[in-house]
């Protein structure tokens, strides 16, 4: 059977030097209360990382903008050749295909991006994980292999950076603007602040802006200090999907965890794994994918044009129609999910 359990019996540094020691090969799913992880390994290393809550794809032109690798307008063509292309296409696949970027800088920004969806995982107090092994999808025209071992020591020393807060701000937490006048401010925390809507969390933010989190969490506290914007107050129909802000502490050093490894492996080594998938959480990721790539398509019009549109066309993973409200300040957008019935537990957001 299938390595599954719960995180607080196992942790998370655990699990990826098990895997990375014995070179397996397979499918690593962590679920919370919020989010579910899915992470591939071949042979010990990360081939793939993402987050139905936080999909990588959209992020990748905007982080490539921010580079000034690419220009808006190359951008907005690729993502509509996408849109034609079937689900094995990737963005990043048009983006190297049009010679927009190279496959080094593709691929350096999609690393950042595990590593940053790594760091965060170590912030998860509880949750379930199983490791399914079996073959994995490789990406032939932008391939990755992430040292397991490399990446879970540089998510340590990122994670400990995010103490620096104390406790003030980390990914999930969620800002409004106050009513207090944008004098004053640059270019760069005037397009960041537009991104602030009471919906979009630390993370969102950074993704839509094109910079990672940490540094993200750094701009917005100097916006709070200065008075623009405050923490969104949860209120009783918002509870389940607000995510507190928590106090950021210090894990375990990694000497105590490479010390227990081998006790560790010891234990688990007679564990029989068996192949196997979750085709409805597959078509979950897959439908969190596609909304995450048209939440992108829609902020950038909203640049383009200066508004929102007033209506999507593009259907979910079951073929019906996205919920899609519009307004002056942002926009609602989600999936009703397997059951397509909206506000129910399935939905997709």
């Amino acid at each position: 059977m299938a390595l599954a359990g719960s995180l607080k019996e196992f942790g998370l540094a655990d699990i990826l030097q098990l895997i990375f020691y014995q070179k397996k090969t397979g499918n690593l799913t962590l679920k919370s209360r919020v989010d579910t992880v899915r992470v591939l390994f071949n042979e010990g290393n990360i081939v793939l990382a993402e987050s139905s809550k936080r999909k990588g794809e959209g992020r990748l032109g905007r982080v490539l903008i921010r580079k000034g690798v690419i220009k808006a307008a190359d951008l907005n063509a690729a993502i509509e050749e996408h849109k034609g292309k079937d689900k094995l296409t990737k963005l990043g696949h048009i983006i190297l295909q049009k010679e927009l970027a190279t496959r080094e800088q593709i691929q350096q920004v999609l690393t950042a991006q595990i590593t940053e969806l790594v760091v965060q995982l170590f912030s998860w107090k509880e949750g379930m994980y199983e490791f399914t092994p079996g073959a994995v999808p490789i990406d032939k025209e932008i391939p990755l292999s992430v040292d397991t071992q490399g990446l879970m020591m540089e998510s340590l020393r990122i994670f400990d950076e995010w103490s620096v807060f104390k406790g003030q701000i980390d990914q999930d937490s969620m800002f409004v603007r106050t009513p207090k006048p944008d004098e004053g401010l640059s270019k760069e925390q005037a397009e960041l602040l537009g991104y602030v809507d009471g919906k979009n969390d630390v993370h969102k933010v950074g993704a839509l802006y094109g910079q990672d989190a940490f540094q993200t969490a750094k701009d917005m506290i100097v916006l709070l200090e200065m008075g623009l914007i405050e923490y969104r107050k949860a209120g009783a129909a918002d509870e389940e999907d607000l995510l507190p802000v928590r106090e950021v502490k210090q894990i375990p050093g990694l000497s105590y965890i490479l010390a227990a490894i081998s006790l560790i492996a010891l234990a688990l080594s007679v564990a029989a794994f068996a192949a196997g998938t979750n085709s409805n959480n597959l078509d979950a990721i897959r439908a969190a994918e596609a909304i995450d790539e048209l939440r992108s398509r829609i902020n950038i019009q909203r640049h383009t044009d200066g508004a929102y549109p007033a209506s999507v066309d593009d259907a979910d993973q079951w073929g019906r129609s996205y919920i899609y409200e519009p307004s002056a300040e942002g926009f609602v957008l989600y999936s009703a999910g397997p059951d397509g019935v909206a506000d129910t537990e399935d939905d997709v957001h």
